[in-house]
């Protein structure tokens, strides 16, 4: 199981590194950027499948996409990812920012919107 998390994580981590190579890349956040879960992390019964970005101990911290692109879903919940903004990006990459307090404005109003559509 190692060799093949390892190999894994190399497939899943060499994309990323050249993504990032181009510059347009930059931290979710607009504070200095300090993890607190590192992706491929171990945990009790899954890999961890994403990197936590400590807040300063603040709920609230403006989330920023890290890079141009669209919003291309939207998730609520009150579990696992929580509150999930997906964005799709030029290069074909998808990021991902979960367990987000709440939306902005406008993206609150198209959750609020198609929940009354549900109802």
């Amino acid at each position: 199981m190692k060799k093949h998390f390892w190999w894994m994580s190399v497939a899943l981590w060499l994309p990323l590194q050249a993504a990032a190579q181009d510059g347009r890349f930059h931290s979710p956040v607009d504070i200095p950027f300090l993890m607190s879960g590192s992706f491929g992390e171990p945990r009790p019964n899954h890999f961890h499948c994403g990197i936590d970005v400590k807040t300063q101990g603040v709920v609230g911290k403006r989330v920023l996409s890290v890079c141009d692109g669209y919003v291309s879903r939207l998730t609520v919940g009150y579990d696992g990812f929580g509150n999930a903004v997906y964005v799709t990006h030029p290069n074909g990459l998808v990021s991902v920012y979960c367990h987000l307090n709440e939306f902005v404005p406008a993206l609150k109003e198209v959750v609020r919107r198609c929940q009354s559509m549900l109802s």
